[in-house]
């Protein structure tokens, strides 16, 4: 019996500094185009779900996807990334004093200055040693490196929040 090649639309999009393929990316681009949103949190929502339906999305990636696949819609509709649409924050640390702290500082600086972020603390090994850092407490916001090793005061971390929600 002779196999039917089955009409697929592969398409790659960088998720993290990684070139993934996506099977259906066109037509989840498509479809969003056709439907009306009020958020870009909604149609991220939307793109994820049409997405991972023929893709594996892995677990704790779901908001990179968001992010890479809102991005590149924007850039299809020629429209400019809101800096703080999706301000992803990942605090690197086992259950110490040190990185609790740095955790806490975080969250003051978010609620003081009423900025939405997806605030994470990381304490596997494993999940710490694929972010590239050396020591702990670290704090990466959006993917920079702000600090590894070594306990920030409260000010840089309101200074490294503040620059990545551009305010």
């Amino acid at each position: 019996m002779k196999a039917v090649p089955v009409a697929t639309s592969l398409t790659s999009l960088k998720i993290d500094g990684v070139t993934i393929g996506l099977v259906g990316l066109p037509q989840a681009l498509a479809a969003l185009s056709s439907r009306e949103f009020f958020s870009d949190r909604e149609r991220a929502d939307f793109l994820l779900s049409e997405i991972a339906g023929n893709n594996y999305v892995p677990p704790g990636q779901e908001e990179a996807y968001r992010r890479a696949l809102l991005e590149r819609w924007r850039r299809d509709q020629g429209i400019a990334a809101a800096a703080d649409e999706f301000l992803e924050i990942r605090v690197l640390g086992k259950e110490c004093v040190s990185c609790n702290r740095l955790e806490t500082m975080v969250r003051e600086v978010l609620d003081r200055h009423g900025i939405q972020a997806d605030l994470l603390k990381v304490s596997d090994p494993d999940e710490i040693g694929r972010y590239g850092v050396k020591g702990s407490p670290a704090l990466i916001i959006n993917g920079r490196i702000c600090v590894a090793g070594i306990m920030p005061t409260s000010s840089q971390v309101e200074a490294w929040v503040r620059d990545a929600a551009a305010l």
